[in-house]
């Protein structure tokens, strides 16, 4: 069995068990799910409690991949449109990266977690990380 790594931007989860009877967990407090069996969920809290019996496990907000590689994590961008300072979230410091204007041309490269548009043209661009690609404006 392989283990995939699993990226997740929400507060909370919540286990519905077969009979309807849920319970709400705060990914502050989740450590794991683990899968026992066809579909019989677990959550592992920091305490190191375990809850079980879950049939689905939801996500408060759906903003999750997982993932075989970390060039496959979702990338988000802020702010967009965005004046100096781009953020990357879900890159981290060794996250490679290119933009690319309306026109085709790679008009910046690096790799980190944020970088300095502020002396990009006002216009729209296609950042690349990994081979995730997001749109955004410079103001």
């Amino acid at each position: 069995m392989s283990l995939l790594p699993f990226y997740a931007f929400a507060t909370s989860i919540t286990g519905i068990k077969a009979d309807g009877d849920t319970k709400v967990f705060s990914l502050d407090d989740v450590v794991s799910i683990k899968v026992d069996g066809e579909s019989d969920l677990a959550v592992r809290s920091r305490s190191g409690e375990v809850d079980g019996g879950f049939q689905v496990i939801k996500f408060s907000e759906v903003i999750s991949q997982m993932s075989d590689s970390k060039s496959d994590l979702a990338v988000k961008v802020y702010p967009n449109p965005v004046k100096s300072v781009l953020y990357l979230v879900g890159a981290d410091a060794n996250m490679k990266f290119e933009i690319v204007s309306a026109t085709g041309k790679v008009v910046m490269k690096g790799q980190g977690e944020s970088v300095n548009v502020s002396n990009l043209a006002s216009g729209q661009y296609v950042i690349i990380c990994g081979n995730k690609s997001v749109k955004f404006i410079k103001e």
